[in-house]
């Protein structure tokens, strides 16, 4: 009992501390603050490929605020230069928040960070998200009611297309239009740059991967989270069985990635040998490089997938419900590349032609991939200017 109040009383002491800091503390433009996702030492996506874009500069002080509460992840980039990594539930986690004047972001404030509504537009907060967006997302998506007192402390956000900039613009209005940057994602430089390039944790993942595949091809299934987490397919082991004749004859394993927030549900038989777990890998962007086919279902990681040019199947076993759900931005029938499924014997029929032919409708594929990425060059280095002018740091 004498702890829980003392860390009721620390973290409402840190409210404050932190309340105070934010109208008081300059904002230094040599301060860049990263978020981390829950429980990861590092930041990652979008967010990390603009790390990487700046972490040599030494001008720049990259601050990785996180949010994970186990003492040993400590974090540590040693080719990286001038960063910090503070815990946010601390005194340094407040003030260099406060100090930061450029806060980077990939979900809501509300999800990052503890100080979220006392954060004000001193900052230039820049809204990078998790993807290009399939759902609604933000105002969008009227439930939840938290973006409607953050997003007017957004100074920029990006997108890949020009009908992406309208959703992207309407999710997170007031954003003016010359500030929603059609730059593309930099999470996508991840997936296209040569290995070489990549930083030593990412080379490490791909090595972990290439060992459980064993030479094999890796059929990817990387389902969206539901509201209800029930609703979570779990393939019987006699589905299973339909599945494993396709992929032994193509010498191919199924490796299943779970969202965020519902990795806890087991959806496979831990004995099928056939089927590995890449739960453990952080960046799903990774994943996307290795992987030969992508099964999905309305998760946005497909739209990323595009760019690979390689087959990607829809297993929308539940679109009725799910429509309802959550709703999309855009029609299905003009955002999939090929028509979904929602049965497994018609997953084994599309994933035996997928890893035989590759693409079945190239014409609708090259459709889709110019309706969603539109922009030239690596995104990273754009958004970077764009920020460090922003900033007042640009030359």
């Amino acid at each position: 009992m004498l702890f829980r109040i003392f860390k009721i009383v620390q973290f409402y002491s840190l409210l404050a501390i932190f309340y105070v800091l934010e109208r008081f503390t300059p904002k230094s433009p040599q301060y860049w603050c990263f978020t981390t996702w829950s429980n990861y030492a590092h930041t990652m996506d979008n967010p990390r490929a603009i790390f990487e874009q700046i972490k040599n500069n030494p001008q720049i002080c990259k601050v990785i605020l996180q949010s994970i509460d186990n003492r040993n992840e400590r974090g540590s980039l040693p080719d990286a230069i001038n960063t910090k990594f503070v815990r946010e539930k601390s005194l340094a986690g407040a003030y260099y928040l406060a100090r930061s004047k450029v806060v980077i972001i990939a979900t809501s404030l509300a999800g990052f960070s503890h100080y979220s509504k006392f954060m004000s537009n001193r900052h230039q907060i820049i809204q990078l998200w998790h993807g290009i967006p399939l759902k609604r997302i933000g105002k969008l998506f009227p439930p939840e009611t938290f973006w409607q007192y953050e997003t007017d402390k957004y100074a920029a956000t990006v997108c890949s297309s020009a009908q992406d900039k309208v959703y992207m613009q309407k999710a997170f209005a007031p954003i003016p239009s010359d500030r929603v940057w059609q730059t593309g994602l930099p999470r996508n430089d991840l997936i296209l740059k040569k290995e070489a390039h990549l930083p030593d944790d990412y080379k490490s993942h791909l090595n972990s991967i290439r060992a459980r595949l064993k030479g094999r091809k890796m059929v990817l299934y990387a389902p969206t989270w539901r509201l209800d987490e029930s609703s979570t397919y779990c393939f019987s082991k006699i589905e299973l069985e339909v599945l494993k004749k396709i992929l032994d004859k193509h010498n191919a394993v199924l490796a299943f990635r779970g969202h965020a927030n519902v990795r806890t549900r087991a959806i496979f038989d831990p004995e099928f040998n056939d089927v590995i777990n890449v739960n453990d890998i952080p960046d799903a962007n990774i994943l996307l490089r290795l992987a030969d086919v992508l099964v999905t279902d309305y998760s946005s990681i497909y739209i990323d997938f595009l760019i690979t040019s390689k087959p990607i199947i829809y297993f929308a076993y539940d679109k009725e419900n799910y429509v309802s759900e959550r709703g999309f931005l855009y029609p299905l029938e003009e955002a999939y590349v090929d028509d979904d499924v929602s049965d497994v014997e018609g997953l084994a029929l599309k994933l035996d032609e997928a890893l035989s032919d590759g693409v079945s409708d190239p014409a609708r594929y090259d459709t889709v991939t110019s309706l969603f990425h539109d922009y030239n060059g690596a995104s990273a280095p754009d958004v970077c200017d764009n920020i460090k002018v922003l900033a007042g740091t640009k030359g």
